[in-house]
């Protein structure tokens, strides 16, 4: 939802109503989702209120399944060597162990995600509060620089 980012300080505050542990979790956002996000936005300011993906009707985004059908049919037509199985989970995957070859702490890594368990369960998850924003935000720059770099060594071929 428009409503949950802040294109000011750079950040998505997804709500606890939203998320699978019931946590609410600030995100800060890197350049390449303020470029996604200026793009849908279509304007350089972005609306106050309304979903940032909606579908042609307007309403939310739910065809997940589609969507992957569409993104693996895309990287069938690549002409490259065919993907194993992926599901969309494969993601958060996909950053965690990107986050962890950068070096990026543990800690850091289940801030972003907003995992509860392993560094934030316990009596740590008691004690400690932190809430890890510019650890985050360094985090995620990082991996856009990964990310760009990858992007930019696929476009030369």
């Amino acid at each position: 939802m428009w409503e949950e980012l802040d294109q000011a300080e750079r950040m998505w505050t997804l709500p606890g109503d939203r998320a699978k542990n019931g946590e609410p979790n600030c995100i800060p956002l890197n350049d390449l989702a303020i470029s996604v996000l200026d793009t849908v936005a279509g304007k350089p300011v972005w609306p106050k209120r309304g979903k940032v993906f909606a579908t042609a009707t307007g309403r939310g985004f739910t065809g997940y399944h589609k969507g992957k059908e569409k993104l693996d049919k895309l990287i069938a037509e690549d002409g490259g060597e065919p993907m194993r199985p992926w599901r969309l989970h494969d993601l958060r995957r996909t950053l965690a162990t990107g986050f962890q070859r950068l070096g990026v702490r543990f800690e850091v890594t289940e801030a972003v995600l907003n995992h509860v368990g392993g560094s934030r369960s316990g009596v740590a998850g008691i004690y400690q509060r932190h809430d890890w924003k510019d650890e985050k935000r360094e985090a995620l720059n990082l991996w856009n620089e990964h990310f760009a770099t990858a992007l930019e060594r696929l476009h030369k071929g």
